[in-house]
């Protein structure tokens, strides 16, 4: 993402979310206030969350196009909330 995108979508007020795209996973460093960081294995179908209270949970069986909705989504946390921490199994890393 360039640096003058960046910086308009936040004087805009817009949340932007850091995605590293690599063949083997998906990384991401959204702007929340309650992730930290999102990494998406779809080989695995694994979304490990870190929690900026540094708690880490590994989310399975998540659909590349769920995460790809959590990634696009407005407000990581409520998203993540509604859509994700409740209907996924997990275990805490």
């Amino acid at each position: 993402m360039s640096d003058l995108f960046t910086a308009l979508a936040r004087v805009l007020g817009l949340k932007v979310a850091e995605v590293e795209d690599d063949d083997e996973f998906f990384q991401m460093l959204p702007d929340s206030e309650a992730i930290q960081e999102a990494i998406y294995d779809p080989d695995t179908k694994s979304l490990t969350i870190e929690f900026v209270t540094g708690g880490q949970y590994i989310y399975d069986d998540v659909s590349r196009q769920r995460f790809a909705a959590f990634k696009n989504s407005a407000s990581k946390g409520r998203y993540f909330v509604h859509r994700i921490r409740e209907n996924y199994a997990y275990s805490r890393i």
